[in-house]
């Protein structure tokens, strides 16, 4: 049975190429006056029945393609050329028809003929819809600096984060459908609540890296104290972690690890072994007070990081971290009273956890052993007036006013590993000009007189340092080794031990047992608060409340 119009030896171009159908299919023609399609019967059908139209009712017909099947390779391929985007130049010329030319234009290729376009493929929208965006520049430079900075922006948003892509692509694909400038890095940060994309937000370790040179106003020691916390702690043990995925947990592990070097290290010390009693040998515990100052640089990190417009912290992850921490007990002040005095002779044995303070009857033992020493007038100035070792090491000539009675404190002689270097005073409080007794005038005077001697005989040998306290040859005296010496001078004299620190407490204990009003006191000792010497005045409120009962007795009269 033959179809009106249908030319069955006509094969249509590249359909046999398709490889769907074992047989060639047919193309029904279409009639001028006769608008309605029909098709050949399918294989195998009864030749009895009609030919198929609109209303064919027998077996299903194969869907045919629409277009060529491409390899996963291939289709990978141009999806990686749609995201980095394509630049192309376009001209509009026609022929005498008013056809366009396109690639067969003559003057395609010359300079300034035609637009530069470039395209890109940006995220999917919200209902999953394509988005091939084009955009028309004035050059191929000006179209690959803005594929660039679409590639960057599309970069902020996490490779896993669906919803972070497609807003970022709303931004782009708005700016350029109006014609607008591309939105910037800052401002799409804002729109994603993060500061940088995953690829760019750095680990805690290159945070601190890139904060630690910015905070130059430290002492050198405290820079020598953070730079060992990080490198001996924080960096091997949080340096790793991106910065807006570190969490407390990750600091309490760090905290954990710590604490299980300190038990390992009381091991090796109890070992019976030698070989783990040297491993020990130059190793100590880290204790309460260093892990909080560990966890402290981290909180000082991350405010860092929560303050930086570049970085992204919503929270600090060290918050009230301070009550899960190993608990630190404050040293205690404590006079050496007779009773501790006697019990230390026969044991050697230091109260725990304490900062021991000399009585005034322990501090003249202590200067009356000192009377031949050449550094005397230090130590009578330390025991009187309460300086810093530090400062009391970088004092001048010239800040000892012997007329007016005052001495001036405005810096001091610290460490930079073994290195004395000259530094700034603790605080901004602590540099002041205070009044000093006529008794430490005459003492720093007959210093000065020695002080000439020493220079006459090291004659050309003399080192020049503007100090008042040096070593015999004009060098400054080094902290580490005064406090050496004050050590064995301790125990040369026979005396409970106390920290060389340990006499300016002494100073603050002797004005308030003689009377002075505790606002006095923090003045002569430059506290910045009056807490700090509080602490003191408690430590010997009992000697003073003693001798106010033994004074208001005193003024009762009795009869017998």
């Amino acid at each position: 049975m033959s179809v009106p119009g249908v030319d069955r030896n006509h094969r249509p171009p590249r359909v046999a190429d398709r490889g769907m159908y074992s047989a060639p299919l047919q193309v029904l023609a279409r009639s001028s006056t006769r608008r309605r399609r029909t098709r050949r019967r399918p294989p195998g059908a009864d030749p009895g029945t009609r030919a198929p139209g609109v209303h064919f009712s027998g077996p299903s017909w194969p869907k045919r393609p629409c277009r060529r099947e491409h390899s996963r390779s291939s289709t990978d391929r141009r999806s990686r050329m749609a995201a980095q985007g394509s630049i192309y130049v376009r001209c509009w010329c026609t022929d005498s028809t008013g056809t366009s030319l396109g690639a067969a234009c003559p003057k395609r290729g010359q300079v300034g003929h035609g637009t530069t376009n470039y395209r890109i493929e940006l995220p999917r929208d919200a209902d999953g819809n394509r988005r091939p965006r084009r955009r028309a520049v004035d050059s191929v430079a000006t179209a690959e600096a803005e594929l660039a900075a679409i590639r960057g922006l599309l970069d902020l948003a996490e490779p896993d984060d669906r919803r972070a892509a497609t807003t970022v692509g709303d931004l782009i694909a708005r700016s350029i459908t109006n014609g607008w400038p591309l939105p910037s890095a800052e401002e799409v940060r804002r729109r994603l609540n993060t500061p940088l994309g995953s690829a760019r937000i750095p680990t805690v370790a290159e945070f601190a890296d890139a904060w630690f040179p910015t905070k130059r106003d430290w002492a050198a020691n405290t820079r020598k104290s953070y730079e060992s916390q990080l490198r001996l702690y924080i960096k091997p043990y949080l340096g790793d972690i991106r910065l807006d995925r570190l969490h407390s947990g990750q600091i309490l592990d760090m905290v954990d690890e710590i604490l299980e070097f300190n038990e390992q290290l009381d091991a090796l010390r109890r070992s019976g072994d030698s070989a783990d009693r040297q491993l020990a040998l130059y190793r100590k515990k880290i204790g309460p007070t260093a892990i909080a100052r560990i966890c402290g640089l981290v909180r000082n990190i991350c405010n860092e990081a929560m303050r930086d417009p570049y970085y992204y912290l919503q929270t600090n992850p060290t918050a009230g971290l301070e009550r899960r921490l190993p608990k630190v007990v404050k040293p205690e002040q404590l006079l050496w009273t007779e009773e501790r005095v006697e019990h230390w002779r026969e044991t050697r044995r230091v109260p725990d956890n304490a900062i021991m303070v000399w009585t005034p009857e322990l501090t003249g033992q202590f200067l009356d052993y000192a009377t031949s020493d050449r550094l005397y007038a230090l130590w009578y100035l330390m025991a009187f007036v309460g300086l810093r070792r530090g400062e009391a090491c970088g004092l001048s000539p010239a800040d000892l006013s012997r007329r007016a009675g005052t001495l001036t404190i405005r810096r001091q002689l610290t460490l930079d590993g073994w290195t004395p270097v000259m530094a700034p005073t603790k605080t901004a409080g602590s540099s002041a000009t205070i009044p000093i007794p006529d008794e430490v005038v005459e003492q720093l005077s007959a210093h000065l007189m020695q002080r000439g001697f020493e220079r006459e005989s090291a004659g050309s040998g003399w080192h020049d340092n503007d100090l008042l306290f040096t070593d015999p040859t004009g060098l400054p005296l080094h902290p580490v080794r005064l406090s050496r010496q004050f050590a064995r001078m301790i125990a040369q004299a026979g005396l409970p031990p106390i920290r060389l620190h340990g006499l300016r407490h002494g100073a603050a204990t002797l004005a308030l047992a003689s009377g002075v009003d505790i606002t006095v006191v923090q003045k002569m000792l430059r506290h910045t608060d009056l807490d700090t010497t509080s602490q003191i005045y408690t430590m010997v409120l009992p000697q003073l409340g003693r001798d106010a009962v033994t004074r208001a007795i005193d003024l009762v009269p009795r009869n017998h």
